[in-house]
């Protein structure tokens, strides 16, 4: 690592933007970004509170670890190395992180692609059907999947039940 430095606004304005596209609870991107002179904090916005779905606030936290993990990907793909310190001001429970930065001397043509991904990444919540027809449904995802032009984790339930599962 080259030493500790400061990304530039525009890298910090890219980065964030990409982390944004991150998953969250119904979409409701509960998270909130501060950028200070050397760091970048994460808080969590408690005006997004989903009280029906998630009254604990619990999946509202983990979307905002999605936010965090795609802020690490989209600093390391501009060369930045971050310095991530969780809850650091225990009287404000919202302050999630703060983010310290170092300038890495490469960048992991991996973590590229990975940022890549995550800025076209779409959700869709539409059922799939386990039997729509030939060439379609969970087996037809699993085969674009072995072809490269799609990622899926694809479960089979029951022997007869197919379907579409997140990977455990």
């Amino acid at each position: 690592m080259a030493g500790r430095a400061v990304p530039s606004q525009e890298t910090v304005r890219s980065a964030l933007a990409l982390a944004c596209r991150a998953p969250s609870v119904h979409n409701s991107q509960p998270w909130r970004w501060k950028v200070a002179e050397h760091s970048v904090h994460l808080y969590l916005d408690s005006s997004r509170l989903l009280p029906v779905l998630d009254p604990t606030g619990r999946e509202m936290v983990i979307s905002c670890g999605a936010a965090l993990n795609h802020a690490r990907i989209a600093f390391a793909a501009e060369g930045w190395k971050l310095r991530v310190h969780r809850l650091p001001n225990p009287a404000q429970p919202d302050h999630l992180a703060s983010i310290e930065f170092t300038r890495l001397d490469e960048v992991d043509e991996h973590v590229v692609t990975l940022a890549a991904a995550a800025a076209t990444r779409r959700s869709d919540r539409r059922p799939v059907p386990a039997r729509s027809g030939p060439g379609r449904g969970p087996r037809a995802l699993a085969r674009g999947r072995a072809a490269g032009g799609l990622h899926a984790h694809v479960r089979l339930g029951r022997q007869d039940t197919p379907g579409v599962g997140t990977g455990d």
